[in-house]
């Protein structure tokens, strides 16, 4: 039998932890994240996104082309650091924690983000060029897109901007050698080249616009790091995204695009 004293601990105890704020600590812990650009409408960004624990262990995945992903965690609190990165390169980078859930990543527009949109939804509605070489890199470039292959994705672009310009297809070939450097530089964050990648956020430095033309062009600094990356891979350091430094780069990073990664 509970004396009458014990009762009245335990009811206190009870009281107490009720009130006490509590973290959440336990294996599988589902947690969902969307990543979406600040502004509206608020349109799902596709990220990498990348979780560090307390104990510096770090899980890293990529959500659905509609920015939503949901991964079960083994703590979810204010100490878990959580970092989002666009997949393409069209959002700079988004620093957060793990509290509240559902972790929301209002992420910001990088100066190439609506080309970077806007070929994206080629893709995704199927709008390919009607001239049959062209046709034949749009394939691959959807085929890498649909399989999360930023390296794959930034050479076919790269191929498909050239066969549309020689075409005369000016204004379609620019879209898609924006969007081929755009992609170039995020597989660049995803390669091995630690020296060659600075600690700033890549996405937002390695691009600017040309106020003169009115045009997406790489930036000085993204003149550097290319150039520190051609050095890298064994070419000549020569600062143009061209056929050579696109399939160089493919290789480099083989097996280390999209989720096959983690």
């Amino acid at each position: 039998m509970i004396s009458l004293k014990s009762f009245t601990f335990l009811c206190a105890i009870t009281l107490l932890m009720s009130l006490t704020p509590q973290v959440t600590r336990a294996e599988g812990i589902k947690v969902e994240f969307q990543a979406f650009t600040q502004g509206q409408p608020e349109l799902g960004i596709q990220a990498r996104i990348a979780v560090t624990y307390p104990d510096n262990e770090v899980v890293e995945f990529v959500t659905g082309r509609d920015g939503r992903a949901v991964r079960e965690l083994k703590a979810c609190d204010y100490r878990v650091k959580i970092e989002a990165r666009s997949y393409w390169g069209d959002h700079t980078k988004k620093s957060s924690t793990c509290d509240p859930v559902p972790v929301k990543l209002a992420m910001t527009p990088t100066v190439q983000s609506a080309v970077v949109a806007d070929v994206l939804l080629d893709i995704e509605n199927g709008t390919s060029p009607t001239n049959a070489t062209a046709q034949v890199y749009f394939d691959a470039l959807r085929a890498a897109v649909d399989e999360d292959n930023i390296s794959a994705a930034a050479k076919a672009a790269n191929e498909l901007q050239w066969s549309l310009y020689v075409a005369g297809n000016t204004q379609e070939a620019y879209n898609y050698g924006v969007f081929a450097q755009s992609a170039g530089f995020e597989a660049l964050n995803y390669s091995d080249f630690a020296a060659t990648i600075p600690d700033n956020d890549l996405s937002e430095m390695a691009m600017t616009v040309d106020e003169t033309r009115s045009l997406v062009v790489m930036s000085e600094t993204g003149l550097s790091i290319l150039q520190k990356a051609q050095t890298e891979l064994g070419l000549s350091a020569s600062g143009a995204w061209d056929g050579q430094t696109f399939r160089a780069l493919e290789k480099a990073t083989l097996g280390r695009s999209g989720e096959q990664m983690f």
